[in-house]
């Protein structure tokens, strides 16, 4: 798979939607041999926006279906991350935002779809003048999973926490927590330069939807300390 990526202009905004342009090559095998002929090529775009009230459906299913993969350690109760009254409050919560996907066939009439979507919060400390971000619920619809989408969603995510610390002169740095059983996602996130920090997170909250065989489960945090320049993150 070739990606091409396109930085934002210089001066974004915390608005703008950063955008990368993926080839992606279908191939079949032949029964008859072993070997992949390509069929077809089909160019994708994949656009990310800050959500808007008219999302919130979109962002409860998506990240329902998304969060099953954790049900296993968690009670049947737990099983949906959210409810529509939670994604409707944290639509309008103050220095927070959910972030939306949308990926475009060019050889379907540039029909855009929703495909995935992330939860960034941020704060400034003045104390020590840094911006802290959260992301969390990375989500991407099942049929679009491994085409990028949990990743430009990071950079998105990434992107507004730089660019709110880059106005107020501060350091940016974002933090994550990561479940202990889902050792996937450790080297995933490593490799967007996110690092152990060591420090417990403790949440009661978490604890309470661990099931009676996973009671050892626990959330580990990672951090990384975000550039400041004009074209943003790295393309991802």
């Amino acid at each position: 798979m070739e990606v091409r990526a396109r930085p934002p202009p210089s001066g974004c905004t915390l608005l703008d939607s950063t955008r990368v342009s993926v080839l992606l090559f279908a191939r079949e095998l032949s029964a008859e041999d072993t070997h992949y002929r390509r069929l077809a090529m089909t160019q994708w775009s994949i656009t990310t926006r800050p959500a808007v009230p008219a999302d919130a459906s979109f962002i409860l299913a998506c990240t329902n279906e998304a969060f099953m993969a954790d049900a296993f350690f968690k009670t049947k109760e737990h099983h949906n991350r959210y409810t529509l009254a939670d994604v409707q409050a944290m639509l309008v919560a103050p220095n927070s935002n959910f972030v939306v996907a949308e990926i475009t066939d060019h050889d379907q009439h540039d029909s855009a779809r929703c495909c995935g979507s992330i939860y960034v919060k941020w704060a400034h400390h003045a104390q020590t003048n840094v911006v802290v971000g959260q992301f969390s619920s990375v989500s991407v619809l099942l049929e679009f999973e491994r085409r990028g989408v949990g990743s430009h969603l990071i950079q998105a995510a990434e992107l507004l926490v730089a660019t709110y610390a880059k106005h107020l002169s501060s350091t940016p740095r974002m933090e994550i927590s990561v479940v202990s059983a889902r050792k996937d996602l450790f080297g995933f996130y490593e490799r967007k330069g996110y690092r152990v920090t060591g420090t417990p997170v403790e949440s009661p909250e978490f604890s309470l939807m661990l099931n009676d065989t996973h009671q050892h489960v626990h959330l580990v945090a990672m951090e990384k300390v975000l550039q400041l320049h004009d074209e943003g993150p790295a393309a991802m």
